[in-house]
């Protein structure tokens, strides 16, 4: 029952991961200021709802019928959601598919999704849409996994400042997500490098508190074609036989403008709480805080000497899914990208951010562990 305990992480996770046996259609249809954004999974029907550039906090409203004619049947939405189930089934589930569409070189379908008033047009494009996202994640796996193969073969994390990897079997489309995944697994600067077959890579980086890209790209131009960005995310197009050099440079701009302390990862959280604090009503009051954003950070909270109640539950894509406890206190938990990391023996130091978990009509408090550390002696 792998696809029912995935869905317990959470409707958009699970949308997000749906197998090919299963009917996906997701899409956004405009009537007047609201948009409905709807899905169908096999055994999982969420719907969510957004009014105009902001999110409805109220969302569908209590006593009000929407109905969606959809193939076999027509479903009658009456049933009012939590807000964060929205902000991260648009997030999660619409997001990728339509950004999919871009990285895959189709763009002008997932405009064409965005604009379409006819259902049947909808229908054929979210269906698009998806075959686009699941390209995408194949060309992810593929990348990730070549790329950790190259890292094994020389990158040392204790020494080496910077990640700098490339290949010619990559889809240029998808390395950005590639060095996201890596900057934040090993904590370095990242450029992943898709190499055409006239030996011109076009790369992606991510970056660290502290070093920014722009300027490490100036200070290595001599060895590029062309590069910018922002601080934390740019992108460059650099000759095959120059990536080594670009590398070296690189890593040397990062060792002179960077201590050793600044290059250490760090995660800064807002207020530290136990578990017995942890409720429904709690979660209330911190929806109220949404909609969250760069503008507006989700709160990240600590809590101390935190033990298992049981082994973790390993899923797919490397997430872990835990039973945590404090004293007498238990808490559901899901730490994405967990299984890449080696964790130290309980009782842990967590941070974690927290979101509602709906599954099957229970509605229960669900933490995202952020990071973890062996317990602090107190």
């Amino acid at each position: 029952m792998q696809e029912a305990l995935d869905a317990q992480v959470g409707v958009a996770e699970y949308i997000d991961n749906v197998t090919s046996t299963e009917k996906l259609a997701a899409k956004v249809l405009t009537t007047g200021q609201t948009v409905v954004v709807f899905a169908e999974t096999l055994g999982a029907e969420p719907y969510f709802r957004v009014n105009g550039d902001s999110v409805d906090n109220t969302l569908l409203s209590e006593g009000t019928d929407y109905t969606l004619d959809l193939p076999n049947r027509t479903v009658t939405l009456a049933e009012s959601y939590p807000a964060g189930t929205i902000i991260s089934a648009y997030g999660l589930c619409i997001g990728p598919r339509i950004n999919a569409a871009g990285r895959m070189d189709f763009p002008e379908d997932a405009l064409a999704t965005l604009n379409t008033d006819c259902r049947r047009s909808a229908g054929e494009l979210a269906k698009k849409l998806d075959r686009y996202n699941r390209q995408r994640q194949e060309h992810e796996s593929l990348i990730r996994r070549e790329a950790t193969e190259q890292l094994s073969g020389g990158f040392d994390p204790a020494k080496d400042p910077v990640i700098v990897i490339g290949s010619r079997s990559w889809h240029h489309g998808v390395v950005g997500i590639v060095a996201s995944r890596l900057m934040r697994q090993y904590h370095k600067p990242t450029f992943v490098i898709a190499i055409d077959a006239e030996g011109v890579g076009k790369g992606s980086g991510r970056s660290i508190e502290g070093v920014s890209l722009v300027d490490a790209i100036r200070a290595c131009e001599g060895y590029l074609i062309a590069g910018g960005g922002h601080a934390m995310a740019a992108g460059l197009s650099i000759r095959e036989k120059n990536m080594d050099r670009f590398r070296a440079n690189f890593a040397e701009y990062v060792l002179a403008n960077t201590s050793e302390e600044d290059r250490r990862p760090r995660l800064i959280y807002d207020a530290e709480i136990g578990f017995s604090q942890l409720s429904l009503d709690f979660l209330a009051s911190y929806e109220l805080l949404q909609p969250f954003g760069n503008a507006n950070p989700q709160p990240v909270f600590v809590s101390r000497n935190v033990g298992l109640s049981r082994p973790p539950f390993h899923m797919k894509n490397n997430h872990l899914r835990l039973m945590l406890r404090q004293g007498y206190h238990e808490q559901d938990a899901v730490f994405f990208g967990g299984g890449e990391h080696e964790l130290p023996e309980p009782p842990w130091d967590i941070a974690f951010t927290i979101d509602r978990n709906t599954y099957r009509g229970k509605t229960s408090l669900q933490i995202i562990i952020q990071g973890v550390k062996a317990a602090v002696a107190p």
